[in-house]
């Protein structure tokens, strides 16, 4: 695993009880479980079954695994037409995955009578659809990134296209795994639409 509980401990996307303590509730085994199914099908989808054993294979140091794992693990910056970008790593893009998972199924509970919504005494429920479809929208961004746009030049003068100054500076795992084709693989990746709950 590449998340722990630590991912959602603090930051933007803290959890409800993702540790433990004394007369609480207790979700640290729920969340691993997120964290387990959701990260191994994401990874094996997307960098293929060989890539993600190796990631597996060197998560106890992942600074000293081989260039290939670290990077795509830790995240790396590197030069793309002589411009420096950066990509964050795999953490940095599960993270905000993980969350909508859980905040999507965790909206309602399967219950005695059937699905039922929790209630909580002194509070009052508000919607879950901000929250996820913010983390999904960092997600799809981290993931796969919006296109870059090839900028067309109409002036009295001349007329042509541009293909030099769209590339973002923070790259996406689809970006990065194309920037650097000769040492990764990209015919695993899959391409996903982006959405929110109510599948728009």
């Amino acid at each position: 695993m590449i998340l722990t509980l630590a991912n959602f401990q603090n930051g933007m996307y803290v959890l409800p009880h993702a540790e433990r303590a004394p007369n609480e509730a207790d979700n640290t085994i729920l969340i691993k479980s997120y964290i387990d199914r959701y990260e191994r099908e994401l990874l094996e989808d997307t960098l293929g079954v060989e890539l993600y054993q190796d990631i597996l294979d060197n998560q106890e140091d992942y600074e000293n695994a081989p260039d290939n794992v670290k990077k795509i693990v830790l995240g790396t910056t590197y030069n793309l037409g002589g411009k420096s970008v950066k990509w964050g790593g795999l953490s940095d893009m599960l993270t905000p995955y993980i969350f909508y998972r859980f905040l999507q199924d965790q909206t309602e509970i399967f219950g005695t009578f059937g699905m039922e919504r929790p209630e909580g005494k002194n509070s009052k429920a508000v919607s879950s659809i901000p929250k996820a479809t913010q983390a999904f929208k960092d997600f799809y961004s981290k993931y796969q990134g919006e296109d870059e746009i090839v900028r067309v030049i109409n002036t009295r003068t001349h007329f042509g296209l541009d293909y030099s100054g769209n590339i973002k500076s923070n790259r996406s795992l689809y970006q990065f795994l194309n920037d650097n084709d000769d040492v990764y693989e990209v015919q695993y990746f899959q391409v996903i639409e982006n959405t929110n709950q109510f599948g728009i």
